[in-house]
């Protein structure tokens, strides 16, 4: 099955009518973000990379605690539903910087260009094929004759053919059950799937972690970095200011939650309707795990050129551009 493919479908065209309303309603949105309006504010439209999680906490105290506000900034704070969706959120103009996996963005960006990471969030990527342990999944060669759900148009649908490719499964040898995130968790514990792709410390939103078997990416020929904060080419070079006042306030709230993570999940609390408090800090514990503190956005050189050889060797990027042209640390202090 060609995963990759299946993310790039064309769209269907309307009437002519709708398709007016549609562009005139663009244009609109285009105009009122990510410009200053009369309280000389810079509105941003930002996307979180997933449903929201304790990952999500510091964006929601920033924006509580007024960081954003005291740096200029009208933010806007919409819900995720993985990091594709996010990616293409900005090429449509809809949003002005999202939270993605990096890995999703590179392989955006060396197909189109326009898409560069302005800070880094997570150095380690988290994706891995999870299942309850009754289903005896314990590595990559068990994967074949089960069905997986994933989520087509996210960062998974991209490099799940590479994870098979890497691990000697051919894509006939499983099924794919494409899935809207919120319906993973019940398929898997219902049976319809056997396992699902799924970020590993947001694993116990799921089930109880001794239930499940993990099986990450990272540890089985992928060297993928973790998720970051994601804006177009052009959006850098029109509000190179109101990144780096992003950035600031976002590093702020991230290095607030690493000192006392309460605050920042009461913040996430608020927003979430399904997310208990006991999941969000345990999420956030396993989230931070190994992570280097204080939080900056700084992104290493040599840790982008080894993903991206990783993914060039998967078969996942043909041609890599020089890894500088993906990232740039000029937004961060």
């Amino acid at each position: 099955m060609d995963l990759i493919g299946a993310t790039r479908r064309p769209v269907r065209r309307g009437t002519t009518l709708l398709s007016a309303l549609l562009a005139a309603t663009l244009v609109l949105a285009l105009t009122a973000c990510g410009s200053g309006n009369d309280s000389g504010t810079t509105k941003i439209n930002f996307q979180t990379s997933f449903l929201y999680n304790a990952w999500d906490a510091p964006f929601f105290l920033a924006q509580d605690k007024g960081y954003y506000r005291d740096e200029g900034l009208d933010v806007t704070i919409r819900e995720g539903q993985g990091s594709g969706a996010a990616i293409q959120s900005l090429l449509g103009g809809a949003n002005q910087i999202v939270e993605a996996e990096r890995a999703a963005m590179s392989i955006q960006a060396t197909e189109a260009g326009e898409l560069v990471s302005v800070a880094g969030l997570k150095a380690s990527n988290g994706l891995a094929i999870i299942s309850n342990k009754d289903r005896g999944i314990t590595t990559p060669a068990d994967l074949r004759g089960k069905t997986i759900g994933i989520t087509l148009g996210s960062s998974e649908s991209g490099i799940l053919p590479a994870f098979l490719k890497k691990n000697g499964i051919s894509p006939d040898d499983v099924k794919i059950e494409n899935l809207a995130v919120s319906q993973k968790a019940q398929f898997l514990a219902s049976g319809k799937v056997d396992a699902i792709s799924f970020v590993n410390y947001s694993a116990v939103s799921i089930a109880p972690l001794d239930q499940l078997n993990m099986i990450t990416f990272t540890d089985h020929g992928l060297n993928l970095l973790g998720t970051g904060l994601i804006t177009t080419t052009e959006f850098t070079k029109k509000n190179p200011d109101a990144i780096k006042a992003f950035n600031r306030a976002t590093m702020k709230a991230f290095n607030e939650m690493v000192a006392d993570p309460a605050p920042a999940i009461d913040a996430l609390l608020k927003r979430s309707k399904v997310l208990k408090r006991d999941a969000a800090m345990t999420q956030w514990k396993l989230y931070i795990e190994g992570e280097s503190t204080p939080y900056t956005g700084s992104q290493d050189m040599d840790q982008w050129t080894t993903m991206l050889t990783s993914l060039k060797d998967a078969g996942v990027i043909k041609a890599p551009k020089p890894a500088e042209q993906y990232f740039t640390n000029d937004f961060v202090s």
